[in-house]
């Protein structure tokens, strides 16, 4: 449904984040459970010419994208080192 939010909680699998899933639609605030170390606190995304990226101290630290369509989103962690894929349902 329009205009709801998701949640969706990254986590660290070696050096990069696992997958993630979202549904189309729906605005997504992404956090990083304790699995997640270093510079992958802090992901980057680069959606439409915009930037979104926030460091994720706690699981109450969330970064907020918008409603998107379907599709495969590729990130990185803010220094480039660690890469994840949110894919949009």
């Amino acid at each position: 449904i329009q205009g709801q939010m998701q949640k969706v909680i990254l986590t660290q699998e070696r050096f990069n984040y696992k997958d993630v899933a979202a549904e189309a639609g729906k605005s997504i605030a992404i956090s990083a459970d304790n699995s997640v170390k270093g510079c992958l606190r802090a992901p980057a995304f680069n959606i439409e010419g915009k930037r979104y990226s926030k460091n994720l101290r706690t699981l109450e630290d969330t970064l907020q994208l918008p409603a998107l369509e379907k599709g495969t989103y590729t990130f990185s962690c803010s220094m480039g080192m660690g890469y994840g894929k949110l894919i949009v349902q």
